[in-house]
């Protein structure tokens, strides 16, 4: 861990704090390709056009219990930018309702998925990132239903955030929970936390938490074997974060779908056991 406080992430592409440029901890992914693949695809002759008439609207009901809220959003948009809400769509066209039901996520991690959609932007009209904890939710959501452009949108918006003060426990353990080992967010969680966060801080982080949250014993296991990477460098004055380094690209999103695969990792397991807590989203 830093042993000095830093700025929030800027911006660039890169954030400089370490010897050799792309020197993260974990293996670096090529995202110019999936950002190439991203901007041919909201170019591409299929596309929406929202300036053309919309016919047809869906109604999705998102969350579950008494987070659960309706949301409008266009057919056109939602099925094309993602197979899974497609398949959605189609098992309910013949009903009266015509309405989808996501309980898997929160409302907010969905608005911010309708706001990227029509924007391509996850910023709001003041030009402002949302909460962490809502682009973590984004990231997972992109990953479950199979759109790496919303994933990486999230992890975009958590380099330039920075991260620095908005990590609390409960946040780990829900990354933990609810991805798979080496998910790209928690290369990004590790990497911040051990090159940018401030050893007092992140111990503090530990123990500020409203409510007792055990940490995910693969998140400490992950720290030492990325700290232990570190060592060699350690006189070295400087390191480089590359936002790069933590898109993922389709192939990546469907090795790391995490449907049927969630759990226990913040537990006993390593890999999740299927179940997702309900009390999780």
């Amino acid at each position: 861990m830093a042993g000095e406080k830093r700025p929030a992430a800027p911006a660039e592409e890169s954030l400089f704090v370490g010897p050799n440029e792309g020197s993260s901890s974990f293996s670096g992914i090529n995202c110019a390709s999936a950002a190439e693949k991203a901007a041919k695809r909201q170019k591409g002759p299929d596309a929406p056009d929202l300036a053309a008439p919309h016919k047809e609207f869906i109604r999705a009901l998102i969350g579950k219990g008494t987070k659960r809220e309706e949301f409008l959003t266009y057919k056109d948009e939602i099925t094309y930018w993602s197979d899974h809400f497609k398949g959605l769509v189609a098992s309910v066209e013949d009903s009266p309702d015509f309405v989808i039901q996501y309980p898997d996520t929160t409302p907010e991690a969905f608005g911010l998925f309708q706001r990227w959609m029509l924007s391509k932007s996850i910023k709001d009209h003041a030009d402002k990132l949302p909460p962490n904890g809502h682009m973590v939710r984004l990231f997972v959501l992109g990953i479950d239903i199979g759109t790496p452009e919303v994933a990486n949108a999230a992890i975009r918006g958590l380099f330039q955030a920075g991260w620095n003060g908005d990590n609390l426990p409960d946040q780990y353990s829900y990354i933990y929970h609810n991805t798979r080992r080496g998910s790209p967010l928690r290369k990004l969680l590790v990497d911040q936390i051990i090159r940018l966060v401030p050893q007092e801080d992140f111990e503090r982080a530990l123990t500020r938490s409203k409510t007792r949250v055990e940490i995910p014993p693969q998140l400490i296991i992950d720290i030492a074997i990325a700290q232990s990477k570190l060592l060699p460098n350690m006189r070295a004055n400087r390191y480089v974060l590359k936002v790069g380094d933590y898109e993922v690209s389709e192939r990546e999103v469907r090795e790391q779908q995490t449907r049927t695969v969630r759990g226990t990792e913040a537990g006993n397991s390593s890999e999740g056991s299927g179940q997702r807590n309900p009390d999780d989203i």
